[in-house]
């Protein structure tokens, strides 16, 4: 829509008189004398620059023949309303979330992953130090110290339990039981029967006779389960069952 009225047009806007009387408009009556609203010049005016203005709001060009502008302009300022609204709750959302909820270098347990730029999966990774400002000031280099310039580590805790503790952070423990030992003494006439976790610790013969020599052989056996697997013996403690979850770290 445009201003185009067709014939006897001027250059000059129209405008109410200041003593133009305000009311509604009226048919009229043929019998009580009461004459029928005839609109003037400045009205159609005032309704085309209305109408006219609001298409140039939406950023459409006004035009004689097109009969939509009206509406694209309604829903071109809707779209841009919506992107300030989304645009709004990000940054609200960010602030709460990365200042107000979660401190930097806080550590959750979670049901499932998650796709949120504030969370970091706890994965060893280097980052950078500029880019993650906050995490660096919270945790430096405790978890690693990345090239030693401008990247560190975040905690790797994939198939690990953290372990409450007032000293000693950012130290990796791997997982072990305590070593399962014996020793045992027996006639050797039947030969080494030690397998697996025994093994022959040292042997001899045992002096039975009166002038000195030697009588029936003997040896020490030692079982030590870390023969079998070097996981016993690492360590003065059991691991405890667990589950699986994914591991964040907040920035």
């Amino acid at each position: 829509m445009d201003r185009a009225y067709g014939a006897r047009v001027v250059q000059v806007e129209p405008k109410f008189a200041e003593d133009a009387p305000l009311g509604y408009p009226t048919d009229g009556s043929s019998t009580g004398g009461q004459l029928a609203t005839v609109p003037k010049a400045p009205w159609y005016n005032a309704v085309t620059e209305e109408i006219r203005n609001a298409i140039l709001g939406g950023g459409i060009k006004p035009e004689k023949n097109t009969l939509d502008q009206l509406n694209r302009s309604i829903e071109a300022r809707l779209k841009t309303l919506e992107e300030k609204i989304e645009k709004t709750l990000k940054g609200v959302t960010d602030r709460v979330d990365k200042f107000e909820t979660f401190p930097p270098g806080f550590i959750i347990y979670t049901g499932g992953f998650i796709n949120n730029p504030n969370w970091l999966l706890c994965d060893g990774r280097a980052v950078s130090r500029s880019g993650y400002a906050n995490l660096f000031k919270a945790i430096g280099t405790t978890w690693g110290a990345g090239n030693g310039s401008t990247t560190f580590n975040i905690p790797y805790l994939l198939d690990r339990v953290l372990w409450g503790s007032n000293w000693g952070v950012g130290q990796y423990i791997d997982s072990g039981a305590p070593q399962i030992w014996a020793e045992m003494g027996c006639d050797d006439r039947a030969g080494d029967l030690a397998n697996g976790a025994a093994y022959r610790l040292r042997q001899g013969n045992i002096n039975t006779s009166a002038n000195g020599s030697d009588g029936a052989p003997w040896s020490y056996f030692r079982l030590e389960a870390s023969r079998c697997s070097p996981v016993y013996g690492r360590t003065n403690h059991i691991q405890p069952p667990a589950s699986r979850a994914p591991v964040y770290i907040h920035i």
